[in-house]
């Protein structure tokens, strides 16, 4: 387990102690649990964090599920766009 897992960062705000809780805990400490979550911290995360930091998206416009749904969908797609794009600009630099 990351030292980070391991360190708190104040008190909790709940006990844990619920079924969920522990059968989460189980997940994550398992080296299943950790391979997958380690794979989703190198695909999911840096998404998150450009769009959060260089698109400036802190908090979101609309409320509902489904208009926040459809906000996060344009942002990921506009995302991919501009990886896209970048892609085909090195391919065409290259050749």
């Amino acid at each position: 387990m990351t030292g980070e897992l391991k360190q708190r960062r104040g008190p909790l705000k709940m006990r844990g102690d619920s079924p969920q809780h522990r059968r989460m805990r189980a997940r994550l400490r398992s080296p299943a649990g950790q391979a997958r979550y380690r794979r989703r911290q190198a695909l999911v995360e840096p998404v998150i964090g450009v769009l959060k930091e260089q698109r400036g998206m802190r908090s979101f416009r609309l409320c509902g599920l489904t208009k926040v749904g459809v906000e996060v969908a344009l942002a990921a797609t506009a995302f991919n766009l501009t990886r896209l794009w970048r892609m085909g600009n090195r391919a065409a630099a290259a050749s």
